[in-house]
């Protein structure tokens, strides 16, 4: 046998052979040795003690193995699954081990933090249970080809369903762990976090759609100014020309009822102007929360006559745990136009319907407020919808103003409008408003 190269090792030799002698215990040990050119190798020594007739031992007769190099791997192997653990749990990014079914079979801090769960919470849920209904099918799909060989690793961008029902949105880089069969064991996954970068580029791309308007609104007050304000100045301008060099009495309150008219049409126009403005300046903050409900409840009341006039009553379904967050003043403003522009152009062949529907759509509240009036041709007015003193019917009380007012006011608190409408077949319009 090899000779041990520590004291302990010695030791330890020592008391194993004196035990084969003494009580005959088989020899079974593993030791460090010394090789002849110094190098220190692991052996595992197996032996048995042989009698003579009298019972006397005379000899051990036994092996050894060189397991030096199964001590090497399995070393290699051990400090590879420390620095595994190691990574795994105080990695920057979520790190998950999942079964082929998609059962959490371990959860690192950062996942559960990106979660919400505890990885106790984590480990009792699955996979499917957390992701997008919209992202379910790419993932499977994934997880099919890796099952099939297809597939070693992969990399997606999905959404998970937070513990508080927010979306948490993520890449994650997905290496595929085999059986010594080829069978699929578990999967390695990476989630990278990238919630923040979603809501950035939201609220950038909601900036250069915001500048959009702005800029629109700008062409608009350019028109204001170029053209309304210049024919209302040249206008006055001609009639007090007029005026002065008139000599008859009647021509001259003729003159004077003119001018009167079109010092009421410049009024009108610097109202509309500051209408706008006001639309646009410190909305965010006056910001306050809102119940839709009442909101909409106390216009009816005040418009009541003209509903009974229509002999309309407004479908409302609206809870009334609904709340957005937004100026009130403006909330109201925007479903008062709403209210009046479907009694002001409502069909005159049949009833009048009105129906309000609010629904919570992630940190929104989409409202849709239909009715079964004219209606408008969106094909020819689509893009002129929503601009200022752009008229689609015939009315006489058609100003123009009202929805260039709505969309300003909507906008300046975050929100969106759309119109959904065709020709005598009526018109929805949907806000969306961000909830209280």
């Amino acid at each position: 046998m090899a000779k041990a190269n520590s004291p302990e090792d010695l030791g330890t030799v020592q008391k194993a052979l004196d035990q084969t002698i003494s009580k005959l215990i088989p020899f079974d040990i593993q030791f460090r040795a010394l090789k002849p050119n110094g190098e220190t190798i692991h052996l595992i020594a197996k032996a048995k003690a042989q009698k003579d007739h009298e019972g006397h031992v005379t000899k051990i007769i036994g092996s050894n193995w060189d397991i030096t190099e199964l001590k090497h791997t399995r070393l290699k192997l051990e400090r590879s699954k420390e620095s595994f653990t190691e990574t795994f749990q105080n990695s920057a990014s979520g790190m998950a081990m999942v079964s082929p079914e998609g059962k959490w079979l371990k959860a690192n801090e950062k996942l559960c933090q990106s979660l919400g769960y505890s990885e106790e919470e984590l480990l009792v849920k699955t996979v499917q249970e957390l992701t997008h209904p919209e992202d379910l099918k790419i993932s499977q799909e994934n997880i099919n080809k890796a099952s099939k060989g297809e597939l070693d690793s992969y990399q997606l961008t999905k959404r998970y369903f937070h513990k508080d029902g927010s979306i948490v949105h993520a890449i994650i880089s997905v290496t595929i762990v085999k059986k010594l069969n080829g069978d699929l064991s578990h999967s390695i996954a990476q989630v990278l976090d990238i919630t923040s970068r979603i809501e950035a580029e939201k609220k950038l791309k909601s900036l250069v759609e915001v500048t959009k308007e702005q800029n629109e609104s700008l062409l608009n007050f350019a028109h204001i100014v170029s053209h309304n304000l210049r024919s209302h100045s040249t206008n006055m301008t001609m009639l007090t020309k007029f005026l002065a060099q008139e000599k008859e009495e009647e021509e001259r309150q003729n003159l004077v009822g003119m001018l009167i008219d079109a010092s009421d049409g410049l009024s009108e126009t610097i109202y509309h102007l500051n209408e706008v403005v006001q639309a646009k300046t410190g909305a965010l903050e006056k910001m306050q929360s809102v119940n839709l409900l009442k909101t909409l409840e106390s216009i009816e009341k005040n418009i009541e006559v003209l509903l009974l006039e229509k002999n309309v009553i407004p479908i409302v379904d609206v809870a009334p745990t609904h709340f957005v967050m937004g100026v009130p003043a403006y909330i109201e403003s925007i479903f008062f136009n709403l209210y009046t522009n479907a009694l002001k152009y409502s069909s005159p062949n049949r009833k009048l319907e009105i129906k309000i529907k609010s629904q919570a759509v992630d940190n929104f509240l989409k409202v849709s407020f239909a009715d079964n009036g004219l209606g408008i041709d969106l094909e020819r007015f689509g893009d002129k919808i929503f601009g200022m003193y752009k008229t689609f019917h015939e009315n006489k009380d058609a100003k123009g103003i009202g929805l260039f007012i709505t969309k300003n006011q909507v906008v300046s608190m975050g929100g969106t409008v759309e119109v959904e409408s065709s020709p005598d077949k009526g018109a929805t319009f949907i806000i969306t408003l961000k909830k209280a």
